[in-house]
């Protein structure tokens, strides 16, 4: 074979080598740089925790319903003896000095007492019972035992509810917000403690404000308590205000 053109292919089979290195060097380089990216950082550790503060108070505020029931075999005597029976109601509540703002008409009801004849078949009406009753807030809790008194002797014959509340909490929440928070904080630290590890800022706080429960009592005899030679006592009690949170805090 020839010598220059031994020499010649020589030279080219390197120039080819030479190119197909260029050419897988440069993807090679591409996946290492893929790879060696800086992974994103880490969330950081944290302890979530609940708490509550509850306070409590005595009441301030009452809320009364009390209305009259007529049962007559004339509508009309039925409609009348009501409405004269509850203005005598209303009467009897402005004299203790309950203002307008603070009574309202909870409901007006007209029902037959219908007759039927053994098949179903309406064959009259034997009597009409009306009612009206009124919701009363009652702003100094010491009267309540007067209204009740007065409102009977007046003509009411149905007391429907009486319940307590508080008119302004926002004081008492406070107060229950703090107790709630602190009690949070202590178990984040107690947490801690037994995991060998420090509690850090709080991250997330979520409250959840709770329903004043108010003692309610159910509805009372009228007939009994306009019989009895004395008034009706109340116990008014205590209520609570109270507040949930939940918190969760960095540790380190």
């Amino acid at each position: 074979m020839n010598s220059r053109f031994v020499h010649n292919f020589a030279i080219i089979a390197v120039a080819a080598a030479a190119l197909m290195i260029v050419t897988i060097i440069p993807a090679s380089a591409q996946e290492s740089t893929a790879t060696l990216m800086p992974p994103s950082p880490a969330a950081p550790s944290t302890i979530s925790v609940s708490g509550e503060g509850t306070v409590y108070a005595s009441p301030d505020v009452a809320y009364l319903e009390v209305g009259v029931q007529t049962v007559d075999v004339d509508l009309s005597q039925a409609f009348g003896q009501t409405g004269d029976k509850i203005t005598g109601v209303l009467n009897a509540l402005k004299q203790l000095g309950i203002e307008d703002k603070d009574i309202q008409t909870s409901g007006v009801n007209v029902t037959p007492q219908n007759q039927y004849d053994n098949n179903g078949n309406l064959t009259g009406t034997s009597s009409y019972t009306v009612s009206n009753s009124v919701e009363v807030t009652i702003r100094k809790v010491d009267q309540v035992e007067a209204v009740l008194t007065s409102t009977i002797k007046a003509g009411a014959n149905s007391i429907n509810s009486l319940s307590f509340g508080i008119q302004d909490t926002n004081a008492l929440e406070q107060q229950a917000r703090a107790q709630a928070v602190a009690q949070a904080k202590d178990r984040a630290g107690q947490l801690a403690s037994a995991l060998g590890v420090t509690v850090g800022k709080p991250l997330t706080v979520t409250e959840v404000p709770q329903n004043i429960p108010v003692p309610i009592f159910g509805r009372m005899n009228a007939a009994a308590l306009s019989s009895a030679d004395g008034g009706q006592p109340v116990s008014q009690g205590q209520l609570s205000v109270t507040i949930d949170v939940q918190i969760t805090f960095s540790i380190g």
